[in-house]
């Protein structure tokens, strides 16, 4: 009875024993079974709270640095090419003429040489576009790949222990979620947007070398070349604020500094929206249809 007692003693004693002189490891004693239990349920559940969030986080990571691909838009962007060739000749016919035959003024001949230059240039950019805009974007994501490597990847990672109380972790947890969320569907409206973007790059480009639709061009060639960097401005957005939480006295507001950053990122996705489609709606094709024709009877005159 004795040894069975002394038995007993010792079981009681070392796991109480093992609890207190181990607090970091999480352990359980027999004797703090009602505290513990209930935390290791806590953070069960808060580990599966918080396996949907990594899924969201390789997908943004995936297509802030992915190499977008354009291949399969490689024949409508010869159909494009073609259609737009069917002008060249006129061009040439007409600054050919103008040159070398008709008694014009000094001011015909000055706009036939400027034609006949910018014809010239809108072949070179326009049958090399598809691959000047391959080679920029590949440009593009190596860039944002590297810069994606001087984020630390627990950044974008949180615990309870940063978090008051069950309640608000659930909340911050689900807020996160729906942030990134929202950014990979941006992300992806973006990716579609730059891939489909090389089919209208050649009649960007035609509009650009045509005094009277130079502001189309370029109009359409900075809203393409916005939507195509915009990711590298996201990843230095990133590293601000990552670098922001190695401030000691910041570091345990890293989860909110996470969601404001990709807040941040969300806000400039709609700013560019708004951007492309408020001066679209500005562009008065009436005007600039006249002064088309305007352009063109001064030419022929």
């Amino acid at each position: 009875m004795k040894w069975l007692s002394l038995l007993i003693v010792v079981l009681l004693v070392i796991p109480l024993a093992h609890a207190r002189s181990d607090e970091e490891n999480d352990s359980c004693g027999i004797l703090d079974l009602a505290e513990c239990i209930p935390e290791k349920l806590y953070d069960f559940f808060s580990d599966v709270i918080s396996v949907p969030i990594q899924p969201l986080l390789a997908g943004v990571e995936s297509l802030l640095t992915a190499d977008v691909s354009i291949r399969i838009f490689h024949y409508f962007w010869s159909v494009i090419r073609y259609m737009l060739s069917l002008f060249y000749v006129f061009f040439f016919s007409y600054a050919g003429y103008v040159l070398l035959f008709a008694n014009s003024s000094a001011i015909q001949r000055a706009h036939a040489k400027e034609l006949l230059r910018n014809t010239v240039l809108m072949i070179i950019f326009i049958n090399g576009s598809f691959y000047f805009y391959g080679l920029i974007l590949e440009l593009a994501s190596v860039l944002n790949t590297a810069l994606f490597g001087f984020i630390e990847n627990d950044f974008f990672q949180f615990s309870p222990a940063a978090i008051l109380n069950a309640h608000l972790y659930l909340g911050t947890v689900i807020i996160y979620a729906i942030v990134l969320f929202a950014t990979i569907i941006l992300l992806l409206l973006r990716y579609v947007f730059v891939s489909i973007a090389v089919v209208f790059l050649p009649i960007a480009i035609f509009m650009y070398f045509l005094p009277p639709l130079k502001y189309y061009g370029r109009f359409m060639l900075h809203v393409i070349m916005l939507f195509l960097f915009i990711t590298t401005a996201h990843i230095l957005i990133i590293i601000t604020c990552s670098l922001m939480v190695d401030i000691p006295l910041l570091k345990e507001l890293s989860v909110l500094f996470a969601i404001a950053c990709f807040l941040i990122i969300d806000y400039t996705f709609v700013l560019a929206i708004r951007f492309a489609t408020r001066h679209a709606i500005q562009l008065s094709v009436r005007d600039n249809v006249r002064k088309t024709i305007k352009y063109i009877g001064m030419m022929a005159a």
